[in-house]
């Protein structure tokens, strides 16, 4: 008898051309194969199918609609693709969809999702982006920052809304953190190539569609916002002033301000110009905080005189300590109970 068959899969993209260990139908079909442009290739063997299908988070989402008595109830499913059958019972699908376009690999990002989130139910959330330093990446924050535990204790104590919180890679010529990625464990370093240059920046908003299209996100700026430590930060300024309808809320933390050379990109010309155009689009707030031993403190300060003398509205934290994770901490935890 012909059959239908559904493989549900749960898949993490490292961007390597290698084939993974086959996992279905037999050693002899590899499954799933990472390709060079970033796609995967799905697959199966089943000469008796009449239709193979594989599911994953991985996939775009698709809006289902049912009926419970009366009530029409309608939700985001995880998507599914069709593959076709070729030669010997061997059925293939090859995704169509990469997270980094500007890139050319697929890239790793963490993301915290609220008790009770329900990728199904009609529930949808704010979305916080939290950005890492220069030697980080996207598990800094949650390994040395606290922040699962930070934002756990806001939310538990009503002092947060229940929000969607994203923590990415800044190190865009970097698949993952060491020990995540194609090429195992690396030891880390300061010297990356790409971090300060304006690639990353330029690419965010490919990471916001992503999140946007595979999570329950409220996808307006009055419900985004972006923060980021030392490098995190310079990147926060950079990426909110020149995308000033993408996020309500922004917070920089110990942030490196200012370029040698803003001729390396676009992203950093014409700052006072971008500056004035966003705060014309009336942002909900600019947050900073910088210890008073930092060795950014000057610049942090020069930056917040310069929104004084222009009457921009903002909000400052100086307190004591330097460059520090204990002091981000205390940011993040001064800055989330004031967004949404």
């Amino acid at each position: 008898m012909k059959k239908i068959i559904t493989i549900a899969a749960a898949l993490l993209v490292a961007g390597s051309a290698f084939a993974q260990q086959a996992l279905w139908g037999g050693a002899s079909v590899e499954s799933p194969v990472v390709n060079e442009d970033g796609t995967v290739t799905f697959r199966y063997q089943a000469p008796k199918a009449v239709k193979v299908t594989v599911s994953g988070d991985f996939l775009p989402t698709q809006r289902m609609t049912f009926k419970m008595g009366d009530q029409e109830m309608t939700y985001d499913a995880p998507g599914v693709g069709e593959l076709k059958e070729g030669k010997n019972g061997i059925w293939e699908y090859t995704t169509d969809f990469k997270e980094s376009a500007t890139a050319g690999f697929d890239r790793r990002l963490s993301v915290y999702t609220p008790a009770g989130y329900n990728p199904t139910a009609k529930t949808r959330y704010p979305v916080l982006y939290v950005l890492h330093g220069i030697g980080g990446d996207e598990d800094a924050w949650i390994a040395q920052g606290r922040a699962a535990q930070i934002l756990d204790n806001l939310i538990a104590q009503g002092k947060a809304k229940p929000m969607i919180v994203v923590f990415t890679n800044g190190n865009i010529s970097q698949e993952a953190a060491p020990g995540e990625n194609s090429t195992g464990y690396t030891r880390p370093t300061m010297q990356l190539p790409q971090t300060m240059e304006g690639t990353f920046e330029t690419a965010f908003p490919e990471i916001v569609k992503f999140i946007d299209s595979n999570y329950k996100t409220i996808a307006k700026k009055q419900s985004r916002a972006i923060c980021g430590l030392s490098m995190g930060g310079f990147h926060t300024l950079y990426i909110s002033l020149n995308n000033p309808d993408m996020f309500g809320y922004s917070g920089m933390f110990s942030a490196a301000i200012g370029v040698s050379d803003a001729s390396v990109s676009p992203m950093y010309q014409d700052f006072d110009k971008k500056l004035e155009t966003y705060f014309s689009k009336k942002p909900a707030l600019l947050w900073i905080g910088c210890g008073d031993t930092d060795f950014l403190i000057q610049a942090n300060r020069d930056f917040v005189k310069k929104l004084q003398d222009n009457n921009y509205p903002h909000e400052y934290l100086e307190n004591g300590g330097g460059h520090i994770w204990r002091n981000w901490r205390i940011y993040l935890t001064e800055f989330v109970p004031k967004l949404f």
